[in-house]
């Protein structure tokens, strides 16, 4: 995590206890499921921010590896005695268990008092590795809901295990399984499809009660999702 200058008002100090520090990276390949010197430097930056929340996106681990769950969840132990962590991750990753690196995915962590809150934890339903989430529960059952996401790119459909690719595969899969003909769909139709995906997630849990906090990589401007003064399709606004 660089130490780059904030943008708002500062980080508040000696408020923990009082206050939900929530801290939102893309974080791209600096959080590693096996110790290194920039997740060191990451989670030290965390701590010194007295972080309560870290959502993540883009983490580009194979999260659906115990290998690799169990490593994170030994590193933020040393440091975080009480934690929750949620990962996403492509069902593609059940073919590369052995290997750490691959495209997309996300991760939400709780520490401390708050991880003691948490109800229920989870990733998209389908397993494309769009978002994940941890619900926590409150005074007077309030429950507050942390959700991570991450939208691919915009441009062709290209590579092998790309964000893109993993995600038509999963697609495909599920429609084989349906007995449909697959399709071979644009990243236009999946980042729809992830909108389509998490809007009635989000809304489901608001009918619920819950309060949402969002944090996600959109890969688009303000600018670009408006055409012509009006929201395109599959924009996140």
């Amino acid at each position: 995590m660089n130490f780059n200058h904030h943008w708002g008002d500062p980080l508040p100090k000696g408020v923990k206890g009082n206050t939900i520090g929530v801290v939102y990276q893309n974080v791209n390949k600096s959080l590693s499921a096996k110790p290194t010197a920039e997740s060191a430097m990451l989670f030290n930056s965390l701590k010194q921010m007295e972080a309560d929340v870290f959502m993540a996106s883009e983490t580009n681990r194979n999260w659906r590896s115990p290998t690799f769950r169990n490593s994170l969840k030994q590193t933020v132990s040393r440091i975080w005695r009480s934690n929750r962590i949620a990962y996403s991750t492509s069902t593609v990753g059940m073919k590369f268990l052995n290997d750490e690196l691959l495209p997309g995915g996300t991760a939400t962590m709780l520490f401390d008092h708050l991880a003691t809150r948490t109800v229920k934890m989870g990733e998209d339903e389908e397993g494309t590795g769009s978002f994940s989430y941890i619900t926590v529960e409150g005074q007077g059952k309030q429950k507050l809901t942390f959700i991570t996401g991450y939208q691919i790119c915009k441009g062709a459909m290209k590579g092998t295990t790309t964000s893109c690719m993993q995600r038509k595969e999963v697609l495909n899969n599920i429609e084989m399984k349906k007995g449909i003909t697959t399709s071979n769909p644009s990243t236009e139709d999946l980042r729809t499809k992830f909108i389509n995906d998490l809007v009635p997630f989000i809304q489901q849990l608001q009918r619920e009660g819950h309060a949402i906090i969002l944090a996600l990589d959109a890969n688009e401007t303000p600018a670009e999702s408006v055409k012509n003064g009006e929201i395109k399709p599959g924009s996140i606004e």
